[in-house]
């Protein structure tokens, strides 16, 4: 090929410079070195030469003569292959059009050309080393695509996505395991990614197995991409989207043989995990629904049990060849905590019950845990937070389940069976019986006694009786409502006033007083004790029955009327107020509590403000408002 300036024969190959071009393109007298790219974009003079034909993109090299008849050595490193024999012409970029220069030429038997150019870019190490250092890296991508491109160009999507993954020189094995009961998180399946060499076995929940693609991604970022992933010939594992990431990853698929599950290492290790899940949630007694959380707690342990195949050293160490810290397996799965909440108001505790469920992976420090709460009533759903400031509960030992119900009747012990309502009863046992020879023991000569001794309850009704008859009954500081009595509730729409009074003694036109209800029980009747009859006892000097009174100043004192047949049929409001009261059992002097005057919604619970007598304002749970000051909390709401 000559480069001449007068006008060339057209049967002659030639070689034209353009500065207007930005690619090469190469006639049939070139020789293909190798090929660097797939893809070419024609642009400016080479836009529309030769429609519908695609270019190879080589690296290629030809003879030159130039006009005094001196031989070149052209090399194109990157330029399009025309391959028509018609083609006499090649086009060549100004910019490319750069002479040769001669390097110090390195000649060696011990390192190929490649091995010399790596040797170059690590440093110029000695050659031993950079054989060693060849075969313990890889070297995927032998071009970038800037590289081979004389005039540069800015990339819009992110580039070679196998390098950011880290790579692990191993097999792992891939199977979906299904569970009968969907988990508190939605979950019923779960992959299980089996390595071979390291023994780490990765767990990944899913709620469907159409989610089989994004759990490779997720074990791909977590414990690195293998070079080889095995599974079975299940649809999920060889659909398209599976195919793309292994591509993209540069992972080899591979597939076991129909009807040999024995060649998949996760068919076992995944069986072997699922006895011990069943394992702890029968020794802990924890709700079937929270089967995930214990995958992921186990998965979590087993990552970190030393192995023997590995010379002790643990699943974690294999692949990262750090060694791992368990300080923070300091609880059960499902033991018993007290977690700290500081949104508790004064002045309750601020802690609560819960049970432990896992480790936090991505919240929190190190010593982050996942927790359930109990629920306060039953029927309630456990709640699911993250807490790091955790301490152990310690429970009271129960009655086992299967021991019998023993319920005091009276004087007597009655045992019931493990409902609560079948009575036990004493079957005699033939063996333990023992039959005595009354010939063999002396008559006893002292008279028997065929009385039946009293019980303990009767002697003390006894002894309480002579007190009283002596005494009188004692006084009641407070009345209490008995369900069972048949004395009928006084009901009036106004107090009566005390017996003290006649009605001569009272103006018809004064208004009638209201009456502290603290101080007065309207709408209760007390029965007349009758008067104890008058027995001599010995030993006690005789003198009149007591009269048992009160205090005027104490405010629980009860003034006692007699009810009447027109007032029991009378139920005003205010005295079912004062009835609610007593039976709350209000004591004005010592309760602290003043009114509720507002109230609010806070985290889906309704809380009320209290107004203490100390001038102080809370939130109170509207629950245990209602239980300590129910007439209160009725009057509010």
């Amino acid at each position: 090929m000559r480069r001449i300036e007068k006008p060339p024969d057209p049967e002659e190959d030639i070689l034209i410079a353009d500065s207007g071009a930005d690619q090469i393109i190469l006639g049939v007298v070139w020789r293909v070195l190798k090929n660097t790219s797939q893809y070419v974009n024609l642009l400016g003079p080479l836009a529309g030469r030769h429609q519908g034909a695609i270019f190879n993109v080589v690296s290629a090299a030809a003879k030159l003569i130039d006009e005094n008849g001196q031989e070149w050595c052209a090399i194109a490193h990157e330029g399009l292959m025309d391959r028509d024999k018609e083609q006499k012409e090649s086009l060549l970029a100004s910019a490319q059009d750069t002479p040769y220069e001669n390097t110090e030429r390195v000649i060696t038997r011990r390192l190929s050309p490649e091995e010399i150019e790596w040797k170059r870019r690590l440093g110029f190490p000695p050659d031993k080393v950079v054989k060693a250092i060849l075969q313990a890296t890889t070297q995927m991508i032998p071009l970038v695509e800037a590289e081979s491109r004389e005039i540069m160009r800015d990339h819009l999507k992110s580039r070679l996505p196998m390098l950011r993954l880290q790579r692990r020189n191993e097999t792992n094995f891939l199977d979906t395991f299904k569970s009968s009961v969907t988990s508190v998180r939605g979950y019923k399946y779960f992959n299980l990614f089996a390595a071979e060499k390291s023994l780490y076995d990765n767990v990944h929940l899913m709620m469907r197995k159409s989610d089989s693609p994004a759990t490779i991604k997720d074990h791909f970022l977590c414990a690195g991409a293998p070079h080889t992933l095995k599974s079975d010939n299940a649809m999920e594992f060889k659909s398209d989207k599976v195919k793309k990431i292994l591509r993209e990853a540069y992972v080899e698929p591979l597939y076991t043989e129909p009807h040999h599950p024995q060649q998949n290492l996760a068919e076992a290790r995944g069986g072997r995990l699922k006895h011990a899940v069943q394992h702890l949630l029968t020794v802990t007694q924890a709700p079937l629904e929270f089967l995930c959380y214990a995958l992921e707690y186990l998965a979590y342990l087993r990552q970190r049990t030393s192995r023997k195949k590995l010379k002790n050293r643990t699943s974690i160490e294999a692949i990262t060849g750090g060694i791992p810290d368990i300080s923070k397996a300091c609880f059960t799965f499902w033991q018993p905590i007290w977690f700290y909440t500081p949104r508790r108001p004064f002045p309750r505790q601020q802690m609560l019950p819960a049970r432990f469920l896992g480790f936090s992976e991505n919240s929190g420090d190190a010593f982050t845990d996942v927790i359930a709460v109990e629920p306060e009533k039953d029927g309630e759903m456990y709640q699911v937070y993250t807490r790091s400031v955790i301490r152990p509960r310690y429970l009271r030992k129960s009655q086992p389940s299967d021991a019998s119900l023993v319920i005091r009747n009276e004087d007597k012990l009655e045992i019931y069976g493990r409902d609560g309502k079948t009575p036990l009863q004493y079957e005699e046992d033939p063996d333990d019986v023992i039959e005595l020879d009354p010939s063999k023991f002396p008559h006893n000569p002292l008279p028997q006694d065929n009385t039946v001794e009293p019980s303990h309850l009767e002697v003390i009704d006894k002894f309480e009786d002579a007190i009283h008859a002596v005494y009188g009954p004692p006084a009641e500081k407070r009345l209490r409502i008995d369900d069972s009595s048949s004395i009928p509730l006084q009901t009036a729409d106004r107090f009566q006033i005390p017996s003290s009074q006649t009605e001569e003694n009272v103006d018809p036109h004064e208004q009638p007083k209201e009456v502290n209800p603290h101080k007065v029980a309207q709408g209760i009747t007390i029965p007349q004790v009758p008067a104890a009859t008058e027995t001599p006892v010995p030993g006690v000097p005789h003198r009149e029955p007591a009269t048992v009174t009160q205090q005027d100043d104490d405010d629980q004192s009860v003034d006692l009327v007699a009810s009447s047949e027109e007032t029991d049929e009378m139920v005003t409001p205010d005295s079912v107020d004062t009835y609610l009261k007593y039976i709350a059992g209000d004591d004005g002097n010592m309760c602290l509590f003043d009114s509720i005057i507002g109230h609010e919604f806070w985290e889906g619970e309704l809380y009320l403000k209290v107004q203490w007598r100390t001038n102080d304002v809370s939130m109170e749970v509207f629950r245990d408002v209602r239980e300590d000051y129910p007439y209160e909390t009725a009057i509010y709401i």
